[in-house]
């Protein structure tokens, strides 16, 4: 496997000389085939540069810091750090974000049908409590009506 790490990045380091001569930009920096930076790494281990840098912080993935505070990570240890996820049973499929959200969505729904219930129940009762207030007013104001008259 290490060989053909080594060939992509020396293609790699090609192809972006070439297209910085093209354009007319400045050369990049050169690419060290034993090392990794950040982004190369996450770029080969699928993950995010910002994930990598906390892996480094973090101990989790070895590398080494320069004196500029730059991350160099060996591709030895991109290599065994490949070869121990693979080792690892798959983990389950995460369920995309609209499938989450649906079923959310859906939760949501569950709860406020009941909520609707609820209140329904309860304004059904104040009506009807209403009703018979209304209907004792009535009858006092027949009897004051009664003594009155």
């Amino acid at each position: 496997m290490r060989p053909i790490i080594s060939v992509l990045a020396t293609a790699l380091a090609a192809a972006a000389l070439l297209a910085a001569l093209l354009v007319g930009a400045p050369a990049p920096l050169p690419i060290d085939p034993e090392y990794y930076t950040p982004p190369q790494a996450a770029r080969v281990l699928g993950l995010s540069r910002r994930r990598v840098t906390q892996m480094l912080s973090e101990g989790l993935l070895e590398g080494e810091k320069s004196a500029s505070g730059r991350w160099r990570i060996p591709a030895a240890n991109i290599d065994a750090l490949l070869k121990a996820r693979s080792k690892q049973s798959a983990p389950p499929p995460r369920r995309s974000s609209v499938d989450k959200t649906a079923e959310e969505i859906k939760e949501r729904a569950v709860f406020l049908q009941g909520r609707v219930e609820q209140i329904t129940d309860t304004l059904l009762r104040l009506f009807e409590r209403l009703d018979r207030l209304e209907d004792r007013l009535r009858e006092i104001e027949k009897q004051q009506t009664r003594r009155s008259g």
